[in-house]
């Protein structure tokens, strides 16, 4: 089961609502070794980001390569808010160690 799905049930973490799994990313390890998990919604940046200022504090934006709003949430959780383009939003999950 992966990462976001488990701490969906412990009641810790909901992905973004109308977000679908993205393949390549999903299940997969970060390069510091920690699971990853990626979705993508066509929902409007701005929505997204509004939806994790809800649910943990805004570490960061950076506008290199695309919008990218970085959140710390309470549970040892990053997630990553990219802009990919005006259609695609990108929401990585990450557990910290």
């Amino acid at each position: 089961m992966a990462l976001s799905s488990l701490l969906a049930l412990a009641g810790q973490f909901v992905v973004y609502p109308g977000s679908k799994p993205a393949p390549p990313l999903s299940g997969k390890t970060s390069n510091t070794g920690q699971p990853v998990d990626s979705y993508v919604t066509q929902d409007p940046y701005d929505k997204v980001v509004a939806f994790y200022i809800k649910s943990g504090k805004e570490e960061r934006t950076t506008d290199i390569g695309g919008r990218r709003t970085f959140f710390s949430l309470d549970q040892g959780v990053e997630v990553v808010v990219w802009e990919v383009n005006d259609h695609v939003v990108s929401i990585t999950v990450k557990k910290k160690k």
